[in-house]
């Protein structure tokens, strides 16, 4: 299957998570999204152009004296365009997966267990996180205004595992991904590489 054939396939089955899809459709889809956003992004930094964020350098020389520096960094973020080209893609990037993982003899749910275990980090982030009091002394650069508390994870063990798994679990769903088809057909209907288009 070529780009332009991949892309009008996954739009036609733009809701259909049954079935399955091939290696080739699955992956010039991908290259099609990434274009996508990048085009997106592009476009909307010409229209809107950069967000400036302010940035400030803190530093504490030997002495122990205190200097700061503000430095503005343009930055471009994909906007509303990307935000628009996100969700028109969305669900047929997830049917176009959850077949892709039918493809090789899986169900589609894990596609998701990256996402979810995401979730969980940074659910556990925000659960076992509490406030703790900081004293900035006489570190504190005079003129700017620092917080008089942070957040900060009571077990880094609870935040750490889930962020490993998520890791772990991405690196899988993406081998996945990439492994040939399964011969003939399976539980999910026929190999896509073997019917006529």
């Amino acid at each position: 299957m070529g780009f332009t054939q991949s892309i009008t396939t996954c739009f036609r089955n733009y809701i259909k998570f049954s079935g399955r899809a091939s290696r080739s459709e699955f992956w010039w889809f991908a290259l099609f999204l990434l274009l996508l956003h990048v085009a997106a992004t592009i476009v909307n930094s010409a229209i809107f152009g950069p967000t400036l964020t302010q940035k400030v350098q803190y530093t504490v020389d030997s002495s122990g004296a205190a200097s700061q520096r503000v430095l503005d960094q343009a930055t471009y973020g994909g906007g509303i365009f990307a935000g628009a080209v996100f969700i028109v893609t969305i669900l047929p990037w997830l049917s176009t997966t959850w077949r892709r993982m039918h493809d090789i003899g899986r169900r589609g749910y894990w596609a998701l267990m990256p996402w979810v275990l995401m979730a969980v980090f940074f659910g556990m982030m925000t659960l076992t996180s509490v406030e703790q009091t900081v004293d900035w002394g006489s570190n504190a650069p005079e003129g700017m205004v620092l917080p008089d508390t942070i957040s900060v994870p009571q077990s880094l063990a609870l935040v750490i595992i889930p962020m490993l798994l998520a890791f772990v679990s991405m690196i899988v769903v993406l081998w996945w991904l990439r492994t040939p088809s399964q011969p003939g057909p399976n539980q999910y209907g026929p190999n896509p590489n073997e019917v006529p288009s």
